[in-house]
């Protein structure tokens, strides 16, 4: 829109000495999305007859010659700057600019009122006070590792003992985590292949957690995919979505159905309040709440923490036509549906079913439960006084998407300087591969899903979510402790050349059938070749006992990301070295072990790490750190 001023009837050259130049408003400047089109206008006041409008972009092109400049979508995301020049008839010239941001178009979808993708709040949003580079670097160097590696393990991940370090010693170990969660860097094409390869992992629909589990393993990058497919995991682990196997009515690929869905909308950008909303409709989810009364009431206390029976069937009311079908297992949506406008919780208003459940999600009481719930989850032993504290503060923060809750509780002070918990099997499964380089076989993760169930850790199983993450009466916790050294510590994946003496290498070893039998089975452990290397630690070929001591350095360092203690090492010596009686000398002496045929003198050192790294582990596993995350002291 513009305006022109009214000109006088005087000499035309009068007018030009008396005249001034156009003023500029620029309107709607505001933020535009992608797919519309941008109207910028322009209101001008002016005391000349005739005004004359030249728009340029960045880059000095004119894209308008009028007082209105429309530009017509699709447009590129980012900034762009529009300048309005305005010239009258006394050659009297005007500017203004407007920087115009253009948001993805998909940032504006709604659907009964839900917003359906929302941007992740930047950390400088956060509440709660974020673990930056600056007060990392601050913290010991022992205490640096302590807290990289909780970081690390809480994400399923480690790294080997010497890129770890890189990354500690660059100064950036905080942002650089930051900066990898925003892009994608797995090959995920190459990660589908293989974890559905039959030859290399076991393949089931029965057994949806077998490749979920695997897909983790072979994950080698933490970035913006492995992100979302931990968010997806951890949440299919709460009440929030579990996909309850253990019931009866509850069909096995349901856990893909909600874990897959979970994951496709994390990697859309889905907002946390419409990702409830689809699931609350979905089959899966009223296969662990069959009946109105029962589903209402659930979506209600889950969701909003209401436990007033009271509310109960108000809820079922509005889905008096959804039901289970009890043969079939299958959710059926009636043509009854409720007419009378219904009220809950004094925000909630809706007259259907699905009505309810967008409610539900908008509402101000499903922030603060879903933030409850993630609380309860990575702050299990923290005490009431404190989660209230962390909840509040999450909840100040206005939350939009999981990440908005999740990294906020990740990269606190709170939970990576100050809480304690015990790990779950996965936190510390998953770090001790990665840190040892470990090879799996094709039963590697069902043997681990087994395991769990023992443990009373089984994935997505239990219909209100792991409410005890991790059980410790003494058959769970004597299953979790065997499986980490009978599965993990014991088990050694032996190159070729170090499987067998080099003399023994014939024909037959090197057969079709040793190379498969070498392929399911001696392939699988830590890596002989990586994390048992002599390139991992100093080798001094004229003192036995040194060479050991720089050993025993090295395990600590790359498995519990600490130093090995004064009293620890003489102990560990004291056995090696035979003083106690029980341990033959050549466990000791096979680490510097001299031969003129190389190829057999690495075969016997290689068998002294394997005797050393034996009991050192025996060791290990008696400590509570390898099972519990500390806060720093």
């Amino acid at each position: 829109m513009f305006l022109l001023g009214c000109g006088g009837g005087g000499d035309g050259d009068a007018q030009k000495e008396n005249n001034n130049k156009p003023v500029i408003i620029l309107s709607n400047t505001s933020e535009q999305v992608s797919n519309k089109d941008v109207v910028l206008s322009a209101e001008v006041t002016d005391d000349g007859n005739t005004l004359s409008y030249v728009w340029e972009d960045s880059s000095g092109n004119v894209v308008g010659d009028k007082a209105v400049l429309v530009i017509f979508a699709p447009h590129q995301l980012g900034e762009e700057t529009y300048t309005l020049s305005v010239t009258d008839d006394a050659s009297q010239t005007s500017t203004a600019s407007t920087v115009v941001t253009i948001k993805d178009g998909k940032y504006s979808s709604e659907d009964h009122g839900l917003s359906v993708y929302i941007e992740n709040k930047p950390s400088n949003e956060y509440q709660l006070q974020q673990l930056t580079d600056t007060s990392f670097n601050s913290l010991s160097k022992q205490n640096q590792y302590k807290v990289a590696d909780k970081l690390l393990s809480t994400l399923f991940f480690g790294y080997p003992r010497d890129e770890l370090k890189q990354r500690i010693d660059s100064g950036h170990f905080i942002s650089e985590i930051q900066q990898q969660f925003l892009v994608s860097s797995n090959d995920m094409g190459e990660v589908e292949v293989k974890i559905n390869d039959e030859n290399r992992y076991y393949q089931s629909e029965r057994r949806p957690d077998v490749k979920i589990l695997s897909r983790f393993y072979e994950m080698f990058k933490l970035d913006k995919s492995y992100l979302d497919h931990w968010t997806s995991y951890i949440l299919a682990q709460t009440i929030l979505f579990s996909p309850a196997a253990e019931l009866s009515s509850v069909a096995n690929p349901d856990a893909f159905g909600v874990y897959n869905r979970l994951y496709t909308l994390q990697e859309q950008e889905a907002g946390m309040r419409y990702a409830a909303f689809i699931h609350m409709q979905s089959d899966e989810n009223w296969r662990r709440f069959r009946s109105p009364e029962d589903n209402g009431r659930e979506m209600l206390e889950i969701y909003a923490l209401d436990e007033d029976d009271g509310n109960v069937p108000i809820a079922a009311q509005a889905l008096q036509n959804w039901h289970l079908n009890r043969d079939k297992d299958t959710l059926v949506i009636g043509l009854n549906k409720n007419t009378e406008p219904l009220t809950l919780l004094d925000e909630m208003q809706f007259t259907t079913g699905v009505d309810f459940y967008a409610a539900l999600a908008k509402s101000n009481a499903f922030t603060k439960g879903v933030t409850t719930r993630l609380v309860d989850f990575l702050f299990a032993d923290t005490n009431e006084a404190k989660k209230v504290e962390l909840i509040d503060s999450i909840v100040s923060s206005n939350p939009e998407t999981w990440h908005d809750i999740l990294l906020q509780i990740l990269f606190s002070e709170d939970y990576l300087l100050h809480s304690s918990r015990v790990k779950s099997i996965e936190e510390v499964s998953f770090s001790l591969m990665k840190k040892l380089s470990y090879n799996t076989y094709s039963s590697s993760f069902r043997k681990l899903s087994d395991e769990m169930k023992k443990m009373g850790q089984l994935s997505m199983s239990y219909k209100l979510g792991k409410s005890n993450r991790v059980p410790l009466d003494n058959i769970s916790f004597g299953t979790y402790q065997k499986y980490i050294r009978d599965q993990i510590f014991r088990t050694w994946s032996r190159d070729a050349t170090l499987s067998w003496n080099p003399n023994r290498v014939d024909d037959t070893h090197n057969s079709a059938y040793f190379m498969s039998h070498f392929d399911r089975c001696e392939r699988r452990g830590i890596s002989s070749k990586h994390f048992m290397s002599a390139d991992q630690y100093e080798v001094v070929e004229d003192d036995d006992a040194l060479t050991v001591t720089n050993y025993i350095k090295y395990l600590f360092n790359a498995v519990l990301s600490r130093d090995v203690k004064t009293d620890e090492l003489k102990m560990l010596m004291d056995h090696i070295e035979g003083v106690s009686g029980s341990s033959p000398q050549w466990f000791h002496d096979n680490l510097n072990y001299l031969s003129d045929d190389k190829d057999y003198q690495e075969y016997v050192r290689y068998g002294g790490r394997y005797n050393i790294q034996y009991f050192v582990f025996e060791y290990m596993l008696r400590l509570d750190e390898l099972y519990f995350f500390k806060g720093v002291e």
